[in-house]
């Protein structure tokens, strides 16, 4: 064979041998960035999924837990976070003989009225000053063991002429007079919006049941209130034991 023959064909063997193994290394590279564009793009769709799977009400109630664990930490940190004062001058943390003789104190003022229950049963209620009148407010305790007031439930009597959204719509106002805006509404409870207020250590829930009206008074230092319908199982995250 001629030399230039066999110098061509060294060539050819050279180019073939450079392509089989540069140009597969190549391929392989491009693949392994394909398929590893491809997983980034599953994960983050996934990601965006499960937020988009979150109902409204389940982010209303993250959103509550996240305020709970903030506004217990500050009441931790600040005295002036710690919130005690409930209805009528009633304050979370009174032992039964506190509340004793503080009602004695806002019977002496005509601040609370004696009503008869049934017979040889009576009950003191608390004039709740509404815009279209005085409500007869019932007020029951729930004590925690170690003996102080951490709930109170009030119950205004409804003013017979009036709806029971637009009850609620008053003592809202009243609320809000106290206390401030709401931080959180949840529409179309039991055919009202349902009102919460956190701050500090202190929740204070307004909502309507079946036929009433009510609002609750608690101590999150002793427990954290269910979940909002259809916020599904996420609880706060605190450090110190409810």
């Amino acid at each position: 064979m001629k030399p230039k023959y066999i110098v061509g064909l060294i060539l050819v063997l050279c180019v073939f041998l450079y392509y089989k193994t540069c140009g597969g290394e190549t391929n392989k590279n491009d693949n392994a960035n394909s398929t590893n564009i491809d997983s980034t793009t599953i994960e983050i769709t996934e990601a965006e999924n499960t937020e988009d799977t979150l109902s409204q009400a389940e982010q209303l109630q993250n959103e509550m837990n996240a305020m709970i664990e903030e506004q217990l930490q500050l009441s931790k940190e600040s005295k002036s976070k710690n919130v005690k004062a409930m209805l009528a001058n009633f304050e979370l943390g009174m032992s039964k003989r506190q509340v004793k003789k503080h009602v004695q104190k806002m019977k002496n003022k005509k601040h609370l009225v004696r009503i008869k229950k049934s017979d040889n049963v009576f009950e003191y209620i608390y004039k709740l000053k509404l815009a279209s009148g005085r409500s007869n407010t019932y007020m029951d305790f729930e004590y925690s063991p170690k003996g102080g007031v951490y709930k109170s439930i009030c119950k205004p009597s409804k003013f017979r002429k009036m709806s029971k959204s637009d009850f609620l719509m008053e003592v809202k106002d009243l609320l809000t007079e106290w206390y401030g805006t709401h931080n959180f509404e949840v529409p179309d409870t039991k055919g009202c919006s349902r009102y919460i207020w956190i701050t500090g250590n202190q929740h204070l829930d307004l909502y309507c049941t079946t036929r009433k009206v009510e609002f609750v008074f608690t101590d999150l230092n002793f427990e954290i209130p269910p979940n909002i319908e259809g916020g599904g199982e996420s609880r706060p995250k605190l450090e110190h034991n409810i």
